[in-house]
């Protein structure tokens, strides 16, 4: 795969990803999250499931399954904490933590997939993620209405902490997939990872006696398909990615994409207002992809 080619689902991937962000949000407060990743995750398990019936493949190698499991348990517990940091903390002050899974990415593939980025490539990573750290943190506020610091978020707030340990989650879930894909096709991978997340949390809630959080599926289908099936195409795009480029850069422009396609829907759909912070965050994410790119 050239690198070209590796950019190209690289950018579709986040844009299904931004796609799958703003679903999401519209679904947050009509169904829980738990309940909505376990039906998003179920429902794209058949789309893997053709594609695997249509391409083949196989676990080529019993090798699979120690990054496969470890990619699934981290894939959970991230969704878990997600939850957490939402109940325990404003989520504005919370969300800018996951501004640092490009780094998190890059340093993670060192000793595990060998990766190690060009300079401009950590210039580039450095980049967006200072520009995503300020578009992020623009207007949060702690629990008492006043201007908060990052770092004091950290020390003070328990949701920014969750909110850390998620970006970590899935940073290291997405080194995983790629080393679980070194063993295994692409489609069976996807399929296994869907239907171990999706079965896995409808059983937690089930023995919780929380079934009834799966009601909203009725109330809003339309939205439900739509999720799963740019949630699929998210997946396996991100899948096709990492092949051909290095996890730390697939995660910089989903990043950058993902944050930039909030601030336009954003100005666009809600009418938020366009500050000078954001326009600076917008400028570094657009130069640190650029150099990436580049």
């Amino acid at each position: 795969m050239t690198f070209a080619t590796g950019i190209i689902f690289a950018l579709c991937s986040s844009l299904a990803w931004a796609g799958l962000d703003i679903v999401r949000k519209q679904l947050a407060d009509k169904i829980p999250t738990l309940a909505l990743a376990a039906m998003l995750s179920l429902g794209q398990a058949p789309a893997f499931a053709i594609w695997w019936w249509m391409s083949g493949g196989e676990i080529g190698s019993a090798e699979y399954f120690a990054p496969a499991s470890a990619g699934l348990i981290l894939n959970i517990a991230a969704n878990i904490w997600f939850l957490m940091a939402m109940r325990a903390s404003p989520f504005s002050v919370s969300i800018p933590f996951l501004s640092f899974t490009p780094v998190f990415s890059a340093l993670i593939a060192i000793p595990v997939l060998d990766e190690m980025p060009t300079l401009t490539q950590i210039v580039g990573i450095f980049a967006v993620v200072v520009g995503a750290v300020v578009i992020t943190s623009d207007g949060a506020v702690d629990e008492d209405g006043g201007r908060i610091r990052l770092w004091r978020a950290f020390l003070k707030e328990r949701g920014a902490v969750y909110m850390t340990l998620v970006a970590l989650c899935w940073s290291a879930t997405t080194v995983l997939d790629k080393l679980a894909t070194s063993h295994a096709d692409l489609p069976i991978h996807a399929l296994v990872m869907n239907c171990g997340v999706g079965i896995i949390l409808g059983a937690f809630l089930l023995a919780q006696g929380r079934a009834r959080e799966f009601a909203g599926a009725r109330r809003h289908p339309w939205a439900l398909i739509l999720g799963m099936l740019v949630g699929g195409a998210a997946f396996a795009f991100q899948l096709l990615a990492i092949q051909g480029l290095l996890v730390g850069v697939v995660e910089t422009v989903k990043r950058a994409v993902g944050l930039l396609i909030a601030l336009v829907i954003g100005r666009l759909a809600f009418g938020e207002a366009v500050t000078g912070p954001r326009i600076i965050g917008a400028v570094f994410m657009g130069a640190g992809t650029a150099f990436i790119v580049w």
